[in-house]
C-alpha cells in the first residue's frame, strides 16, 4: 500500500471516539509528522497526492533545503504522474498530466516573484482549477491571494536529514486529514508515536 518505513514518526490523537487525527479545531486541522529521510518526505507527499481530486492548492513552505521538491514529487507519484518532476525554479511554473486520473498538476516555484502582481503578470490565475491540483513553493508572496481552503505544507529543518513536517487542512479538506492521518497510521508497520511532534 504505502509502506511508510517503520522509523517514520507521527503524532496521532484519539479524541470523543473519532479516527485518529492531530489538532482538530473548528474548520482546522493539523498533521505534524516527523520525517527521518528524503525518502520519508516524497512518501508523505505520496500520501497526500492519493487524496488529492483536483481544485485543491498545496502552499508548501520551507527554508532552502528542506525538502520541498521531495514532498512534490512524492504528491506527483500519488497522483499518478509518470514524469519526473523537477523545480521550476527558473520557468516559475511546470505542468503534469496523470493519465491515470486525468489531472493535471501545476507545480509553482515563487521563490523569485516579490509581489502579488508579479505572480499575476506571469499568469498565475491559469494554474487553478477543478482539474488540476496546484502545489505552490514559496507561496509568501500570494498569501493574500490564496484560497482560505489551500492545504498548507510547513517543512522544518531538525538534526541531519530528520525533517518536522506540519499539514494543515482547513475548511472542506478537514475530513481529508482525518483521511491522511488513518493511510499514515495504517501504512506504519510498527512505527512510533511522535508525542513530543504535536502540532
Amino acid at each position: 500500500m504505502y509502506n511508510f518505513p517503520y522509523n517514520l514518526a507521527i503524532w496521532l490523537d484519539r479524541e470523543g471516539g473519532r479516527p485518529p487525527s492531530g489538532r482538530r479545531k473548528g474548520n482546522l486541522m493539523k498533521a505534524a509528522l516527523m520525517s527521518r529521510n528524503a525518502d520519508d518526505t516524497l512518501l508523505i507527499g505520496e500520501t497526500l497526492g492519493r487524496l488529492l481530486a483536483g481544485g485543491e492548492t498545496v502552499a508548501l513552505s520551507g527554508p532552502f533545503g528542506a525538502g520541498k521538491t521531495v514532498f512534490a514529487q512524492g504528491v506527483a507519484v500519488g497522483l499518478g504522474i509518470k514524469d519526473h518532476l523537477t523545480s521550476p525554479s527558473f520557468a516559475l511554473a511546470n505542468s503534469y498530466h496523470s493519465e491515470e486520473r486525468q489531472l493535471d498538476l501545476h507545480h509553482l516555484d515563487l521563490y523569485r516573484v516579490a509581489t502579488t502582481d508579479e505572480a499575476l503578470a506571469f499568469g498565475l490565475e491559469e494554474y487553478f482549477g477543478w482539474s488540476a491540483v496546484t502545489l505552490i513553493e514559496w507561496p509568501a508572496a500570494v498569501d493574500g491571494v490564496l484560497s482560505e481552503d489551500t492545504v498548507q505544507v510547513d517543512i522544518s529543518l531538525k538534526n541531519g536529514d530528520q525533517r518536522r513536517i506540519v499539514i494543515s487542512f482547513p475548511g472542506r479538506y478537514v475530513d481529508m486529514g482525518e483521511q491522511f492521518l488513518v493511510q499514515a497510521q495504517d501504512s506504519l508497520l510498527g512505527g512510533t508515536v511522535d508525542d513530543d511532534n504535536r502540532p
